[in-house]
């Protein structure tokens, strides 16, 4: 039987309120294999102390990855084919760089390449204390959390080869509405933040991760200082398995297990030309990245866990964050699409808007070039024009005109063009943008509700099958992670989706 929403909430209390008087455990399990890699690289990193660190980042991004996966992913080998591409590609990068090293870097990128080779083929010693945990429990009072989308599908699919009925859940109890008697959440405790602490759906927690993971700390709210009755439950570590020795021991660096960006080392900061704008790099799901501008108020994101029918919207840019969905069209902004979609419902009108447009706009570009951005900006400022510094911006094709009306009187005025018809056409693309607007989000909605999400939740990039000319390279991706730093690019590159090495490896 269902359980009510009281009786639901009050479990939750009663799970909160059991683990933070008890006690969380830590299964360290001995991982020889593991063990030889995490050393292996860290020897390499020592060893690159002295170079260029961004001449290595391509290497060292895919080390990463495959050292992250071996933490995090207790599947047997068999269901962990995924990781094929990222073991070629590491063995690959690895001997590319062996040609132009010195003898002792060439030494331990072959080390690197034969301690990789050997833990992938080789079964996963957390996997096998997680399952021999869950059989001594009832598997269905149990639930497993994993740190990934790719670990969560491979552990399924394990789980289903077996013949077991265990909930496998990725980075936290979102998914899990009911309280169980106990979680195994795999990796180290940082891994998966506070909220498994702080928003238990279990009675009893324990995180499975290899011994040669350091970091064992239990991660806390950034309010927890400042809390009263915060949530700190004690901690007891248990070892597993017999510990490898390492006949060379790697001096002790900095080196973080989850895989982070890397961003490019930033030119000296100039203003953005008159065909610019400032804008950051954000990496994607799918190995893809945009360059994301503030200049802009909305960007189409993807909400998976609304209601069909309100998954689409248009979300305000700087609320775009690490984990936000955004639907993209794959060579071309969807700036451009909604753009020729309404000079499209214009009909017969729609020639006489677009060379308004190019008109006016052309003007407005000659004066820029002429006279440049500054002083462009200073006069239509004497004009009265309330946002003169969004000039620049206004010679966008795809921007219909400024948003203030009186803006754009006084600029047509400035440019020595009369108002009409520029003002009525403008107005007019306005009104059918919107409506295009509208039409692609029911699109996008019927094509989303037809959709497999989980995919979506799992990969972090999923391509939406529409048969609508226009349509037809429609994609939605997870943000990995956002630049902190602001550059400026041409207004052309604004938003269009192209393939980046650094998003590639991360999740």
């Amino acid at each position: 039987m269902a359980m009510t929403g009281i009786a639901q909430i009050a479990d939750h209390y009663r799970a909160a309120e059991g683990l933070a008087r008890g006690t969380v455990e830590l299964h360290a399990v001995a991982d020889e294999a593991g063990a030889y890699l995490d050393a292996a690289l860290k020897r390499l990193i020592t060893q690159l102390r002295s170079e260029d660190p961004e001449i290595w980042q391509d290497l060292l991004i895919v080390a990463r990855q495959v050292r992250w996966r071996l933490a995090t992913n207790p599947a047997p080998a068999t269901f962990r084919s995924d990781d094929d591409e990222v073991l070629m590609a590491l063995l690959a990068t690895c001997q590319r760089r062996g040609l132009a090293a010195d003898e002792q870097t060439q030494l331990l990128l072959e080390d690197l390449a034969r301690r990789a080779e050997e833990a992938h083929v080789q079964d996963r010693p957390t996997g096998e204390v997680l399952l021999e945990s869950l059989r001594e429990l009832n598997y269905q009072a149990c639930v497993v959390i994993t740190a990934s989308g790719r670990a969560q599908n491979a552990t399924k699919m394990w789980f289903d080869d077996l013949g077991i009925s265990v909930s496998v859940i990725r980075g936290s109890f979102r998914d899990q509405p009911d309280v169980v008697d106990q979680a195994y959440a795999v990796g180290a405790p940082s891994l998966f933040g506070p909220s498994l602490l702080t928003a238990p759906r279990a009675t009893a927690l324990a995180y499975v991760l290899p011994s040669w993971v350091q970091d064992r700390s239990l991660p806390k709210s950034t309010l927890a200082d400042y809390a009263e009755g915060v949530i700190r439950p004690g901690r007891k570590i248990f070892k597993i398995g017999r510990e490898p020795i390492l006949e060379d021991p790697p001096a002790p660096v900095e080196d973080q297990l989850l895989p982070s960006p890397v961003w490019s080392r930033q030119s000296p900061p100039r203003p953005p030309r008159a065909d610019e704008v400032l804008a950051r790099k954000v990496l994607l799901g799918g190995g893809l990245a945009i360059m994301l501008d503030q200049d802009g108020e909305h960007i189409r994101s993807l909400i998976p866990n609304r209601p069909v029918g309100e998954r689409v919207e248009l979300a305000d840019v700087s609320a775009v964050t690490v984990g936000s969905y955004l639907v993209l069209r794959e060579g071309e902004t969807q700036s451009a699409l909604l753009y020729d979609w309404a000079i499209k419902l214009l009909g017969t009108r729609g020639l006489d808007a677009r060379s308004s447009q190019e008109e006016w706009k052309s003007a407005l570009r000659a004066a820029l070039r002429r006279l440049g951005n500054a002083a462009v900006v200073r006069a239509l400022d004497r004009a009265g024009v309330k946002r003169a510094d969004r000039a620049a911006a206004w010679t966008a094709t795809t921007m219909v005109r400024p948003q203030d009306d009186g803006d754009f009187e006084l600029l047509l005025s400035w440019l020595s063009l009369p108002t009409q018809p520029h003002f009525e056409l403008a107005a007019a693309l306005r009104r059918a943008r919107l409506q295009a607007s509208q039409d692609i989000r029911e699109i996008l909605e019927e094509a989303v509700s037809a959709a497999d999400l989980s995919e979506l939740e799992r990969d972090g990039f999923l391509r939406l099958e529409l048969d609508v000319d226009g349509f037809r390279s429609i994609i939605a991706t997870r943000v990995l992670a956002i630049s902190p730093n602001f550059e400026p690019i041409h207004r052309n590159d604004v938003r269009r989706p192209v393939e980046d090495w650094g998003a590639r490896w991360l999740e």
